[in-house]
């Protein structure tokens, strides 16, 4: 078995600069191919005869179809 008591910081510190750099490669890969487009959102117009669950279930329901529709390719 190895010991890593003082020589290991090198390998820690290898480690967390690819770890870091892999989560920003992800990040602008997602930036650059999964907008969601504006036109897809669709808010109800707000008046006293809308209740807000219907509103906030509206809301989800259209967050799930912009996923799956990110996510079917």
């Amino acid at each position: 078995m190895p010991h890593f008591y003082r020589s290991g910081r090198h390998l820690l510190r290898l480690f967390l600069i690819l770890v870091l750099s892999g989560s920003l490669f992800g990040w602008w890969y997602a930036d650059q191919n999964w907008r969601p487009a504006a036109e897809n959102f669709e808010m109800p117009t707000l008046n006293q005869e809308i209740d807000w669950l219907n509103i906030a279930a509206g809301l989800v329901e259209d967050a799930i179809e912009i996923f799956q529709s990110a996510t079917s390719n």
